[in-house]
């Protein structure tokens, strides 16, 4: 792992002096462009399933650089100035800084008890194993529903230069992510003391909550993983509008690469690209922007590249991978619960045909959109337009921080009492996101306008001679401790693995993997089990009704207590259960449900530790097994017509 530290900043290093000797870019520019444009060029190798080729390219490609480098700087000796611009630039030192820092941090650490951190974090290790991408040979890809997030393909490509699997990495890639995008607004600090602060924050947090000492806190963060990325991103973006010089090609660049990625990283990603173009198209009509510049090729190939790239996806899936018919009703295609209520609540659903419904829910969508644009120009128009520039930027921030806080109850009322158990529920996680958007975009005005920000902070302070702030600094400073102090009520245990232990051929190998947990020396052991079938046929009632019995029979033989076990068909032979066992002694711990159906292409079930994960996927809470007759369990599998085959151990 030291080693893959030291290859990695190397790499780096490497790519950011090419950068500036060709395209004089700048290293805080160059960072952000290296880790948004190797993942967009590992996802496109990924889709066209030759993965595994394109990390070796990339690594490849890397140690070509060095090797050229190396004979350059050989052969030019009058290099010493570029190398201090580029090596010693400031930039590069807090960034090589950070990367040291967190590798201290999260050297280790396994992934924490989470529900979005444990279910995405199964990908990248089952691309590891597997090597593939979407061959329908591979199970794989039933992880993922109808796609694979961009963040586990570079979490995939980190394992590939490490040589081996590591946990740690997942937490290291996470926190390199953040640190590329934050990275390009600390060239606008002038003085260190008036927008540092800001920028150690958003660095330090990360860090803070990938330590697994601080459980309580950790749910939270961990829990939403790829949500702060995506709110990570949109924020930039929208302050890279704001404040990018369009005439610039690196310009279009970024914000070409930032929302292409939007787009691969998670399905919503693509309400976040709206909002951008809805932001661009208004910032530029609004302030008159000069035509030519807004309307040039650049431009408009840099807006359209991540529509493109999204129907590109599309087609690919349909002919690569799980060929199904994409859902293009942008209401249900988004994901987005607490907005699909709304439209299904405001659009009275079953009065409509469904193409008027499909095209209303798009416009719905869209004025939504159009609106929090609206919500960003405004702030923005204020902060430009109003003599007070202090006074606007320290109530939006502080505005900003307490919706934080209101964000972070929520979710911690989802964490204690919701349906789930501990998973988030969708409303605090996707608001979540906004909210991560609007932080970042609030971060980098504070940064921007650090002086004036730390001028009126001083003039508050002594403004009643008496050496004490006045009201609106302390409710400032108590939001932010109460960020901090709030914790769930709701015991966590600590799991030491959330990835597929044993992928089984059919239920069969359950037994015997129950048998060696059930022998290990340790009482709390336990395993995570994927169960994959050739080829099953959602479609059929005899499926269904052998699922049924078979999850009844090895469940009886657990010795659970009271187990309730309901099950019912849905519509086109959907189905769906639910299982709920709760003991607050944390003695036993299951759950299972799938939330609202299954999707007719998943190929197996997947048993993870901790708690529910998105549909269609099931997930059981299992620990600390019980005696288990494994020869009873197995007689039950034949008698179901299940035949032994071989499991396969990932460790």
């Amino acid at each position: 792992m030291t080693m893959y530290l030291l290859i990695f900043i190397l790499f780096t290093l490497i790519a950011i002096f090419w950068m500036k000797v060709f395209l004089n870019f700048k290293p805080e520019d160059s960072i952000g462009v290296l880790w948004l444009g190797s993942t967009t060029v590992l996802y496109v190798f990924y889709c066209a399933d030759f993965l595994k080729m394109g990390a070796y390219i990339l690594i490849a490609v890397n140690f070509g650089l060095f090797i050229i480098s190396a004979l350059y700087v050989l052969k030019k000796r009058n290099l010493s100035n570029l190398l201090k611009t580029v090596i010693a630039d400031k930039a590069s030192i807090i960034y090589v800084t950070y990367l040291l820092l967190l590798f201290t941090v999260v050297h280790n650490k396994v992934p924490f008890w989470g529900d979005e951190l444990r279910y995405w974090a199964s990908l990248p290790k089952v691309l590891y194993q597997y090597s593939g991408a979407l061959q329908l040979h591979n199970g794989y890809q039933s992880f993922s529903v109808d796609y694979i997030p961009g963040i586990s393909v570079y979490q995939y490509f980190l394992q590939v230069i490490n040589g081996n699997w590591s946990d740690s990495l997942l937490f290291f890639g996470y926190g390199a992510i953040t640190g590329a995008m934050v990275l390009p607004i600390t060239k606008n600090i002038k003085k260190w003391w008036g927008g540092l602060f800001c920028v150690l924050v958003m660095y330090m947090l990360p860090l803070f909550f990938f330590n697994t000492k601080n459980n309580d806190y950790a749910i939270f963060y961990q829990s939403l993983y790829i949500d702060p990325i995506v709110g990570l991103s949109a924020g930039y973006i929208t302050w890279l509008v704001m404040s990018g010089d369009w005439n610039k090609k690196i310009t279009i660049l970024k914000y070409a690469l930032c929302t292409s990625f939007l787009c691969i990283i998670k399905s919503s990603g693509i309400v976040f690209v709206i909002i951008t173009h809805m932001v661009v198209l208004l910032y530029f009509i609004k302030f008159k922007r000069v035509k030519k510049d807004f309307f040039n090729l650049l431009n408009i190939c840099g807006m359209a590249l991540p529509i493109i790239l999204w129907e590109l996806w599309n087609v690919l899936i349909k002919i690569y991978g799980i060929k199904k018919e994409l859902n293009y009703n942008l209401g249900m295609f988004l994901d987005i619960t607490f907005l699909k209520e709304f439209c299904n609540a405001l659009l009275f659903k079953p009065i409509f045909k469904p193409w008027f419904y499909k095209i209303a829910n798009y416009f719905t969508f869209a004025s939504c959109m159009m609106l929090l644009a609206l919500i960003v120009l405004f702030v923005h128009k204020v902060l430009q337009k109003t003599q007070y520039i202090e006074e606007a930027l320290l109530n939006y921030t502080s505005h900003s921080l307490i919706i934080q806080v209101i964000v972070y109850v929520i979710g911690l009322y989802g964490l204690c009492v919701g349906t789930f158990g501990g998973r988030l529920n969708s409303y605090a996680r996707y608001i979540s996101t906004v909210c991560e958007m609007i932080a970042v975009f609030s971060v980098c005005c504070m940064v921007y306008y650090h002086e004036a920000f730390a001028q009126y902070i001083k003039k508050i302070w002594n403004e009643n001679n008496d050496g004490k702030p006045k009201i609106e600094v302390m409710i400032c400073i108590g939001t932010g401790i109460a960020l901090v102090l709030i914790s769930p009520v709701r015991p966590v245990n600590n799991y030491r693995n959330t990835y597929p232990d044993y992928i089984v051929k059919d239920g069969q190998a359950v037994a015997e993997i129950f048998s060696t947990i059930r022998n290990s020396d340790n009482p709390d052991s336990w395993a995570t089990v994927a169960l994959l079938y050739d080829e099953p046929n959602w479609e059929s009632d005899s499926w269904v009704s052998w699922s049924k019995q078979w999850y009844g029979h090895l469940l009886n033989n657990l010795n659970y207590e009271s187990i309730t076990y309901n099950t019912q068909i849905k519509q086109k032979h959907y189905y769906t259960s639910q299982m709920t066992k709760r003991d607050v002694k944390g003695e036993i711990l299951l759950e299972l449900t799938d939330g609202d159906e299954w999707q007719q292409d998943i190929e197996y079930i997947v048993w993870l530790h901790g708690n529910y994960v998105e549909t269609p996927i099931y997930a059981w809470e299992l620990y600390k097994i019980e005696k288990i007759d494994e020869k009873k369990v197995e007689m039950q599998m034949m008698s179901l017509g299940s035949k032994p085959k071989e499991f396969y151990n990932y460790h």
